[in-house]
This record gives structure tokens, sequence and C-alpha cells, in this order.
């Protein structure tokens, strides 16, 4: 995007929902701690929405992005990452 000559916000996401709960599920398991994540169910409070997804047009109409890489493969590869880093990087 800074390449780009959009000005303004552009929403920055894949487009399709992905709720957290299935994102630290995912992430407990690639990490080998599922027992780690503890879901709790709430109620919604008034006027919350059920589910947000970017809206990502802008982003690939004036940008050209298009996500290519899917959700798993990106935890991999960021867990990877992470756990590759010096120690004082992971706990910056």
């Amino acid at each position: 995007m800074l390449d780009s000559e959009v000005s303004g916000a552009v929403n920055v996401g894949t487009g399709t929902a992905t709720a957290i709960a299935d994102v630290a599920t995912r992430l407990g398991h690639l990490l080998g701690r599922p027992e780690l994540v503890k879901l709790d169910a709430r109620a919604a409070r008034p006027g919350e929405p059920q589910c947000l997804v970017a809206d990502v047009g802008r982003l690939r109409d004036e940008v050209g992005f298009v996500a290519k890489i899917a959700l798993d493969e990106g935890l991999r590869a960021t867990s990877a990452s992470l756990s590759s880093a010096p120690a004082d990087r992971r706990n910056a």
C-alpha cells in the first residue's frame, strides 16, 4: 500500500469471517498446548454485531492486493518465525 496512490482508510483482511475462538483454538493446537485455550461464551451486548468481516473492496480494487496465504499457513509461519527469533525479540 505504501507504493500505491491510495489515500484514506483501507481495510486489511481476507473478507472472510473467522471467529477469534477459532484462531485461539488453532493456535493452541499448532503450539501443542490446546489445554491452555479456555473459551467462555458470554452473552452479546445490546447492539453488538454477531460478526465483523472486513470490506476488502478498496484493498482489492484500488491497491490490487488479494490475500494469498490461508489462515492456518499464516499461523504456522508466524509461529515458526517467533520460535526462531532471539528471546529479546519474542518478549518485546
